[in-house]
Parts: C-alpha cells; structure tokens; sequence
C-alpha cells in the first residue's frame, strides 16, 4: 500500500520527534506504564541486580526500579537513537542515580558490548515487535540470551492482535480515576489522551495492521520465543487487552534468580 509523503515523514521520525520534544513522555497513557510496573514486578526484588532494558526509549523503566529491594540495582538502557538516551541520562541525574546508570546506542540485531552472562534481567518492553522480520526478532532474542545469566529472566511485552486504542485509553483513564481521582482522569480524558490517541495510539494501529510493525497471538509469541532458545515461565495479558507479557529464562537454567550477582563491564557512554 502506497503512503503520501507527510505521512511516510511521520512514519520514519516518529520516535526522534517524540523522544526530542517530550511529547512521547507527556502523551504516554497509564495503561503504558502499568503494563510496564508489571513487567517489573514479575521479577523477584533483590539488591545488586544488573538489568537491561532492550530498546529503553527515555528510559521510562526507571520510574518502577528504583524503590524497595531494587534500590541498588544497576541500569543499562540501550536504544537506536541518542534523542531517547539523552531523555534518559537527565532523568538520571534528577533522579540522583546516575551513578547507577549507562545509557548507550546499540542494535539489537547486530550484538551489544557486554560481556556473556553478564546480565540478570533483559527487560524488552514493546521494543521487538517493530524489527521487520521474523528472523530478525529471533535474532534480536538470541543475542539478548547471550548476555544474560543462565539464572536471568527475560521479560517481555508486545503487541497482540486484538490491539485497541480506544480500549488502552478506556483502560488508562479508569487505573487515573483509582490512583489520582477523577479531576485527574478528566483532565487526561479532556487534553491529554485526545492527542495520545490520534498522534500515538492509532498510528502504532496503522502500523501493526499494515504489517510494518508485528501484531501476536500469544502462542505465535511464545513460540517466536521459545525458538530463541527460552524457556516460557509466564504470560499473561496486559495494556487493556493488546499486548502480551511473557517471562521466560534461558533453555538450561543455573540456579536461581537470587544467586550472586556478576558485575558488568560497561560499555563507554555515548555523547
């Protein structure tokens, strides 16, 4: 299918402008990042952890790793663009961790620059499902496996086939009302989520339907997984209704989860 220019623009920078203007952190629903506080939580809490966030963007992953038994971790975020990663620096800096994170450019089909066996937690949140093809995400999955412990887990989250953007703002806009009360869900519904739904959700839809980006049914998913050399351990359904988390560790596990933490040799941080 043949697409204008403006709308092949849009296509192409869509993630640079987001990342450059902040509109991708003020658009962002809470049905977002609750599917991204469930990833986190589906792995157990321990100080030391080394995490990488595969594909971070502005590093929103941040905001749910820094409290309780997750306040020593370490944090590397890796993404294809420096717009995201600078976003993720400073948010660092406010946050008084960055001591405790790197951010650095890194294709996640070509390998990154860390050690094997390196890593206890490789966190994929809605990241994979935009590599064009199949064996470039088994790919993309293999690599993620070599650096990360035979005791690590991966988690990951991408689009089901049943993606709604009219039901993740319905979705968002009720988790508004519980936590922040209903002034706060208006608002959102008023000036916030309009925009979030035309500029964001829907665009994600056109390019899930169109097959630039992939759509799952869950055991397609499990299966691309699987084939990468994983072993599933969860699933479950999240982002009201259109994705999928699933949790998975390495084929021939070593221990577990709370064993002694390795320490990373980081890559140089990029400017």
């Amino acid at each position: 299918m043949k697409i204008s220019p403006v709308a092949s623009f849009y296509e192409q920078n869509y993630w640079r402008a987001g990342f450059q203007t902040r509109l991708y952190d003020f658009l962002t629903v809470e049905a977002y990042l609750e599917s991204l506080r469930k990833a986190v939580a589906c792995v157990p809490e321990k100080e030391g952890q080394v995490w990488l966030d595969a594909g971070c963007g502005t590093g929103r992953a941040m905001e749910f790793l820094g409290t309780g038994g997750r306040r020593e971790i370490r944090y590397l975020g890796t993404d294809v663009l420096e717009a995201g990663l600078r976003r993720l620096r400073r948010r660092a800096e406010e946050g008084g961790s960055n001591q405790r994170v790197l951010g650095f450019r890194g294709d996640l089909t070509l390998g990154l620059p860390l050690p094997e066996n390196s890593v206890d937690v490789v966190l994929a949140h809605f990241s994979l499902y935009t590599l064009p093809g199949e064996g470039e995400r088994r790919k993309a999955l293999r690599l993620l496996g070599e650096v990360l412990r035979p005791s690590g887990r991966l988690v990951l989250v991408n689009p089901s086939k049943t993606y709604d953007p009219r039901a993740i703002v319905r979705e968002s806009l009720q988790l508004l009302h519980h936590r922040k009360g209903w002034f706060s869900a208006g608002w959102h519904r008023c000036f916030v989520y309009p925009f979030s739904l035309h500029l964001g959700l829907k665009f994600v839809a056109r390019q899930l339907r169109s097959g630039r980006w992939k759509a799952y049914e869950l055991d397609e998913l499990c299966r691309e997984v699987e084939e990468a050399g994983f072993r599933i351990q969860h699933r479950e359904t999240v982002y009201g209704g259109g994705a999928f988390l699933v949790t998975a560790g390495p084929e021939k596990p070593a221990g577990d989860l709370s064993g002694p933490i390795t320490r990373v040799a980081l890559p140089a941080a990029s400017e």
